[in-house]
């Protein structure tokens, strides 16, 4: 017997996802997005950001994942430096994907 691959509708997740106001705003723009933009949005948004900074940058996630050996929750992962001196501590940096945008 062979096992059928299972496809995820991640249209259907981000209606699930958020709020009707929410949703409603970014219809048409991902409407039209490939599946693979979608499931970059999808990751942004349930990674806790804002549904504005997942329009300007699912593009960018989706692009920098497709050349690099990462994967989306590596790529959304916040990015530490830890620095010595007086005011040692651990900075959080923007991943690299941000920048692109």
């Amino acid at each position: 017997m062979r096992k059928s691959k299972t496809t995820l509708n991640y249209f259907q997740k981000i209606r699930e996802t958020l709020p009707n106001e929410q949703f409603a705003r970014v219809v048409n723009e991902i409407h039209n997005a490939s599946e693979r933009e979608q499931e970059a949005f999808w990751q942004i948004i349930t990674s806790g950001y804002p549904t504005s900074f997942a329009l300007l940058n699912y593009k960018n996630l989706l692009e920098y994942v497709k050349n690099k050996n990462i994967n989306y929750a590596e790529a959304l992962g916040s990015m530490y430096e830890i620095y010595p001196g007086l005011e040692a501590g651990i900075r959080i940096k923007y991943p690299e994907w941000y920048k692109l945008n």
